[in-house]
């Protein structure tokens, strides 16, 4: 598999100096010959967008953000601290 920057989506990351900053964007998956990848979800979001386009629909989508809390602090001095990190359940104490 190889990645192809989509340079529509790029974007420099806040508090970056520029010229040299850290940026981010979304890459097509695509197979070594150049062929989109079918399991690529930009693919598939692609290709449904196009189908619903054609029958007259409009998709509106975003994305999913998923984040955790945890109880401990992943810089805590122990050893392995980010496999030792437990969930935070605010309604178990």
């Amino acid at each position: 598999m190889v990645a192809w920057p989509d340079p529509s989506t790029f974007s420099v990351l806040p508090g970056a100096v520029a010229p040299a900053g850290p940026l981010a964007c979304s890459a097509d998956i695509r197979t070594p010959d150049g062929n989109p990848f079918p399991g690529d979800p930009r693919n598939v979001l692609k290709k449904v967008a196009a189908k619903a386009e054609a029958l007259g629909y409009t998709m509106y989508v975003g994305p999913e953000l998923e984040f955790f809390y945890f109880q401990d602090k992943p810089w805590h001095d122990r050893p392995r601290p980010g496999r030792l990190l437990r969930p935070h359940h605010p309604r178990r104490r």
